[in-house]
């Protein structure tokens, strides 16, 4: 790794991650977001972002065989030039050794050399009652392309059943699982899974939705983790859509441990009708539901990769064992600048390593505006949880939790908002709140 990366407070799996991208794309370049690069290859690393009139040039010196690395792809201020490339994946945080989500993508759509040891399994699922005839599609193009495929019976069409079924599989699998709908129908050979290095691959649509028609699922702990949580959602909420629950899912193990993802080129979505679509859907393919109140608040950040308020961005557990939660709110419109929302971060993980303050769980909720703060404020007061907004005018002292926890009302601390008046409560909920979901703990 080069000296610069060594200031960067990156997770194993993040500097893993890294490594393979050198491999695929070539060496590590650190570009000054104010100077132009002319036929950039090889990771390019931007650690500050740029101001709309330097994106063009910026991108425009950008080779087709490059990887654009943003090692703080939690900040918003980050969006923009996000915006303007086309997004292939994410690494997620690790406690406070590794707090930032290290975002990646590139010019055009990903292209990887490198192929994999071995093919994943690639494997469906339909009841027994089911019409034969999309499933005999599907399996005479996966034989086409001569892949190792697996159809499963599963026990109904909920999306509980849907996802019992993917976790059976995956677990008697002996390598990864590339899950197919059984409504779709290969057209192409899918090359690109047999190059992917990640815990999990699927497509991420414009409007910031997951799609599950099609998943890579590699043997990995924290690909175990992320169906495991997934499981449990449908289980108590099977209610809502798979898709939905995907993302819940996605999102509290991201917050807890860092999950490398990658995100399939759109040609991987069933629901995509380009001619030149690697997976052709049939006409009865079911989707969310494009109105779900849920989805619209939610899709801006996760268009950008990112978490969205009231879901908290990093959730890391004290040594102690306390039901008490503290939750940390950092709002990133209140920092003039990008360097502040990153300083302020690792400041408050200091300060719980530090001294957890009788607090047995830490979570930080990034908020970009009134709406968040009282969004999460909410949920706070709901789920019970000592809830403060940081200051950005201040550093947050080596004491910051230890007062925290003695005080009634964050309000009377010095470095944080006069807005943070709820009174101390044990946990912040999980997003969705207001349709009955509480917190889960990975732990």
């Amino acid at each position: 790794m080069t000296p610069q990366l060594d200031v960067l407070r990156l997770t194993p799996a993040q500097r893993r991650h890294l490594d393979w991208l050198t491999i695929q794309f070539g060496p590590l370049q650190f570009v000054d977001h104010r100077s132009p690069v002319d036929d950039a290859t090889g990771v390019v690393v931007i650690t500050k972002p740029s101001r709309p009139i330097d994106v063009g040039p910026l991108l425009s010196g950008l080779s087709e065989r490059s990887a654009v690395v943003i090692p703080f792809g939690e900040d918003p201020a980050f969006d923009f030039l996000k915006s303007k490339l086309i997004p292939h994946g994410v690494i997620s945080p690790s406690g406070f050794d590794g707090p930032h989500q290290l975002w990646w993508g590139g010019v055009s759509e990903i292209d990887l050399r490198q192929e994999s040891p071995a093919a994943p399994l690639v494997a469906t699922s339909y009841p027994y009652w089911f019409d034969e005839r999309p499933v005999a599609t599907w399996r005479a193009s996966a034989k086409r392309f001569r892949l190792d495929a697996r159809i499963d019976y599963a026990n109904g069409t909920s999306a509980f059943d849907k996802v019992e079924s993917i976790n059976k599989i995956w677990r008697n699998a002996d390598r990864a699982v590339l899950w197919l709908d059984p409504h779709a129908a290969l057209r192409r050979s899918p090359e690109l899974i047999e190059a992917l290095a990640c815990d999990v691959a699927f497509v991420r649509g414009n409007d910031g939705r997951a799609r599950t028609g099609v998943l890579f699922l590699a043997k990995t702990p924290a690909t175990e983790t992320l169906l495991r949580a997934w499981l449990t959602l449908a289980e108590e909420f099977g209610d809502l859509p798979d898709e939905i629950l995907f993302d819940e899912a996605w999102a509290l193990v991201s917050s807890q441990q860092s999950l490398s993802t990658i995100w399939l080129p759109q040609s991987y979505d069933v629901a995509h009708g380009d001619p030149d679509a690697v997976l052709v859907a049939g006409d009865t393919a079911k989707r969310a539901d494009s109105e779900c109140d849920i989805v619209a608040e939610i899709r801006a950040a996760q268009a950008a990769g990112r978490i969205a308020a009231p879901a908290p961005y990093l959730i890391a557990d004290s040594p102690i064992q306390s039901d008490r939660t503290a939750t940390v709110l950092l709002c990133t419109d209140a920092f003039g600048d990008q360097s502040t929302l990153i300083e302020r971060l690792e400041d408050v993980g200091t300060a719980f390593t530090r001294s957890c303050g009788g607090f047995g769980r830490l979570e930080i909720v990034i908020c970009e505006g009134r709406d968040d703060v009282k969004r999460t404020l909410d949920a706070a007061e709901q789920a019970g949880s000592a809830a403060v907004i940081v200051e950005p005018r201040s550093r947050i002292p080596l004491t910051f939790f230890s007062r925290l926890g003695v005080k009634n009302s964050g309000a009377e601390l010095p470095f944080v908002s006069s807005l943070a008046t709820t009174s101390p409560v044990t946990a912040l909920n999980r997003p969705f709140r207001q349709k009955g979901f509480g917190v889960h703990s990975l732990t």
